[in-house]
């Protein structure tokens, strides 16, 4: 119900199960299981992202205006899904362009973004911590657990920090 009261929000979830979908050659209505993970990467063209930057921004924009208005900046984090092997890699199979366009539409319409991949990839080769995954669940799989949910306020709060210098 969240998403279908809130349209841009709901745009942009659709945006991304069909960029997933695509990036994995399949279908866009293509439910998430093991074949998209196991397909071969989505390489997309030029001009796909560059209309996929056009619309980010536009709809980023009309979020930043909105958030401006309320006296507020937007930040936007992103948790990059994860694969957990059998030898214990992780990997982050996200489409680099289409992660980039995303950073960059964002930096165009003036919002703060996050990509945590970085800080994920960080906690798992140094402090051997998965950020998804719970005791009854698989490692890396679903939703953010207590670690992962510590790192995202870590970052959104030096991000809130940095924005604060920046305008004072």
């Amino acid at each position: 119900a969240y998403l279908t009261d809130r349209p841009l929000l709901k745009q942009l979830y659709r945006q991304y199960r069909a960029l997933r979908a695509r990036s994995a050659g399949l279908d866009e209505d293509f439910d998430d299981d093991e074949e998209a993970r196991d397909a071969e990467p989505w390489v997309p063209s030029e001009d796909l992202l560059e209309r996929y930057g056009d619309g980010l921004t536009a709809w980023f924009a009309q979020m930043e205006r909105q958030a401006e208005a309320a006296g507020v900046r937007l930040i936007i984090y992103f948790h990059p899904y994860m694969a957990l092997g059998m030898d214990g890699e992780l990997t982050f199979p996200t489409q680099p362009d289409c992660l980039r366009v995303f950073a960059e539409s964002c930096a165009r319409a003036g919002v703060i973004f996050i990509d945590m991949t970085g800080e994920f990839r960080r906690a798992y080769e140094q402090d051997h911590i998965v950020a998804k995954g719970f005791a009854n669940t698989a490692l890396a799989t679903g939703h953010l657990n207590r670690q992962g949910q510590r790192l995202v306020a870590e970052a959104v709060y030096r991000a809130i920090q940095q924005a604060e210098g920046e305008t004072t």
